[in-house]
């Protein structure tokens, strides 16, 4: 499933063209509070340095942060820190929004870095479970 802002519509648009596999493409779709309900559910999240990451993280969805122009040090999602993968490239971090190069720092991440990250997320133990049993 995919979410984002209206501004996400085309890159969804190109992900759901190039997808091997049946995917929903529900950026610009939803409110705030759908996304959030969407993510609270979700088993696993990816996605780069935005507030859909952020929220990811404080309802305990494990989340597959992916980095470029950012640096995860600053600003990573809390308690996800061994899920991070940071692209590379001369320039990172620039923290700049608009990139002159083509953004290749994103584009390095491989689908092979976050197939890896994937399956270290769901042999974690469930943080869901570890922070009710913290409470209880």
């Amino acid at each position: 499933m995919l979410l984002g802002g209206k501004e996400d519509r085309e890159i969804a648009r190109q992900a759901v063209a190039e997808s091997q596999v049946k995917v929903t493409n529900l950026a610009g779709l939803t409110s705030l509070r759908e996304a959030i309900g969407i993510i609270e559910r979700a088993k696993l999240a990816v996605g780069p340095d935005t507030g859909l990451m952020h929220i990811a993280a404080a309802v305990h969805t494990p989340v597959i942060s992916l980095w470029g122009a950012t640096s995860p040090e600053r600003t990573g999602p809390y308690g996800f820190e061994d899920l991070i993968i940071q692209g590379r490239a001369s320039c990172v971090p620039c923290n700049r929004r608009h990139c002159s190069i083509g953004r290749i720092c994103l584009k390095s991440i491989t689908t092979a870095q976050i197939a890896e990250k994937i399956g270290m997320a769901f042999k974690r133990q469930p943080a869901r479970r570890l922070c009710r049993a913290e409470g209880e």
